[in-house]
């Protein structure tokens, strides 16, 4: 295709993202990258299309469990703030078992998961 200044001008500044056909992932519409002006998969080998879908998915896995994770560890502080000790000492070891599963499955770093538990103890013992 030969170069045109035209089409150039047509181009959007970066990736969009477009409906994956076919794949469902916990019930939602998933999405991948898309070059702006044709609208196929930046990848061009199939291995490479395949691993466009799978990144996709986790990334999707991974932002449901990131949330669950920052639910669980806001209403354990919410609970602290509160004052209620007998729910914040309910809550911790059931928020310190989340992260270290997160930290196993590479949601977060081990260390990250480590630094949170450290807080999060300490701030219960104060409670």
């Amino acid at each position: 295709m030969p170069f045109s200044t035209a089409s150039y001008a047509n181009r959007s500044a970066g990736p969009e993202r477009r409906p994956l056909a076919g794949i469902a992932a916990a019930g939602r519409e998933t999405t991948y990258l898309t070059t702006p002006w044709f609208g196929e998969p930046m990848a061009h080998s199939k291995s490479a299309k395949k691993r466009v879908r799978q990144n996709e998915e986790q990334r999707l896995r991974n932002r449901h469990h990131r949330s669950r994770l920052r639910s669980a560890i806001k209403k354990l502080r919410a609970a602290v703030a509160a004052g209620d000790q007998d729910a914040s000492k309910e809550q911790l070891p059931r928020t310190i078992a989340l992260l270290d599963r997160m930290a196993g499955r590479r949601v977060i770093h081990r260390n990250a998961a480590a630094r949170t538990k450290s807080r999060l103890s300490r701030l219960v013992a104060r409670s």
